[in-house]
């Protein structure tokens, strides 16, 4: 979205919104299709482009999107691993069922999903994310900064995983 003057609106003055008016899902759903023309504008002209679509906790329960996305897909006729779909850790714990069936469904078709961990949360959620199929770890920068100078940490300095 454009201000009047012509800069752009950012996505934290409008989320919201759309989200309490019910309005996330169209929101989702118009910006998946755009960037699945970007793709394919893209492989057009003989470039490849992988887009990432962050989608709202409230799409993830919509029985009906990944549907209407592998119909757009073979439509438009793009690699579906072109398109990655973020879904925040807190969104996919919150129904880890629905979560499950919907990213399942999505990466049949051959897109791929990025969990985000939030900042500033506790450990016990990773439990949840090894039941998606989650091809992407995004982890906030706050969380793993400081793991080269923390005490505990072997003392040969390999990596604990």
């Amino acid at each position: 979205m454009r201000k009047d003057g012509g800069g752009l609106v950012q996505p934290g003055a409008f989320l919201a919104t759309a989200e309490r008016f019910g309005l996330i899902g169209r929101v989702d759903r118009w910006v998946t299709q755009q960037a699945m023309r970007l793709i394919a504008a893209h492989n057009k002209e003989g470039r490849e482009l992988t887009l990432e679509v962050n989608l709202s906790g409230k799409t993830m329960g919509d029985s009906k999107f990944p549907e209407e996305i592998r119909r757009e897909l073979t439509s438009i006729g793009i690699d579906p691993a072109s398109l990655i779909f973020e879904v925040t850790e807190t969104a996919a714990v919150a129904d880890i069922e629905q979560a499950r069936a919907f990213a399942q469904s999505l990466s049949r078709v051959g897109c791929r999903f990025r969990a985000r961990r939030p900042s500033g949360r506790g450990y016990a959620s990773f439990y949840y994310l090894k039941h998606l199929p989650i091809s992407i770890l995004k982890i906030d920068g706050e969380f793993v900064r400081e793991l080269p100078r923390r005490p505990g940490r072997p003392a040969d300095h390999q990596r604990p995983w």
